[in-house]
């Protein structure tokens, strides 16, 4: 099961332009610097509220901007597919990342941590980032001390502004993703996931298949039932599994009834029908051993 919750907002000019990446060679780290929101405000935000105000705004004030996953203590959200562009690190004129040029948002995922209404970055939050991150390099082959960079890494914007005062703290959270991505027993990817789902809902649907294509047992074709019937009536059969296969402890059966009817049927009274039971298992006996010879002589 992925760590994030796929939520994602419509297309539009300004968050989410429905444009495919030409690839996803980094993660970009930012934070939302917009203290106590979670990460369901900001679905809401660059869903709609953001669209509401930069139609309100003359062209050049409007503004674009977006990412791809939004991370709080408790949940992350994906507002943008994992194989679109989301407006997130073309700013300024520096480019720090030479893979990234020149628009890091064709090329990159983008990843924010929320933060909460004091401004800090809740350890909870940070742990997330980290296994969100974890499942992002899985997926896309990343290094994550040398695959996941800042936004300042980017384009020098001081985001997230805690990590680029103290360098550390980010160099820290890559190489825990690291460790992470090497501890054994390690949960599937979500491309693993969804592959292995896939193949699940494969073999359901054959078994279906084999399930519908099995006939009711219990039901006399129309062609049989005359015959069934007076099978049932002279007691050969008790009725039951008409569609059943036969064993051969059932058939023994079935012979042994019809050889007694036989036999009253040919016999007039008991001393008669012993005698011709008799004579017919000497018959039986002596079709036994020419079956035997047969089969040894092949």
């Amino acid at each position: 099961m992925s760590i994030w919750i796929n939520d994602f907002i419509k297309i539009n000019r300004y968050s989410r332009p429905g444009l495919k990446l030409k690839g996803r060679v980094k993660g970009i780290l930012h934070y939302t610097a917009n203290p106590g929101a979670p990460a369901k405000n900001h679905v809401t935000y660059f869903g709609k509220t953001l669209i509401e105000q930069n139609e309100k705004l003359p062209e050049k004030d409007r503004r674009f901007a977006s990412a791809h996953i939004f991370v709080d203590k408790n949940e992350a959200r994906c507002i943008i597919p994992l194989d679109e562009v989301s407006y997130q690190a073309n700013d300024g004129k520096y480019r720090g990342i030479p893979e990234l040029k020149p628009n890091a948002n064709y090329l990159a995922i983008g990843v924010e941590m929320c933060q909460e209404k004091d401004g800090s970055i809740h350890p909870d939050t940070i742990k997330r980032t980290e296994d969100v991150f974890v499942e992002l390099s899985k997926m896309f082959g990343w290094d994550p001390v040398k695959d996941i960079v800042r936004h300042y890494d980017v384009t020098h914007k001081n985001c997230p502004a805690p990590w680029v005062t103290d360098g550390k703290k980010f160099t820290d959270f890559k190489q825990r993703i690291a460790d992470k991505m090497n501890e054994k027993g390690e949960d599937l990817t979500m491309s693993q996931a969804q592959e292995l789902q896939k193949q699940i809902d494969a073999l359901k649907k054959q078994l279906e298949k084999k399930v519908d294509k099995q006939e009711d047992i219990e039901t006399v074709d129309k062609w049989a039932e005359k015959d069934w019937k007076e099978a049932k009536e002279n007691g050969y059969y008790d009725g039951s599994r008409p569609k059943d296969f036969l064993r051969r402890e059932e058939s023994s059966i079935v012979v042994n009834r019809l050889r007694r009817n036989f036999l009253k049927l040919i016999g007039g009274n008991t001393e008669e029908i012993k005698k011709l039971e008799a004579k017919l298992k000497d018959i039986e006996k002596e079709s036994e051993i020419t079956q035997s010879n047969k089969h040894n002589l092949e």
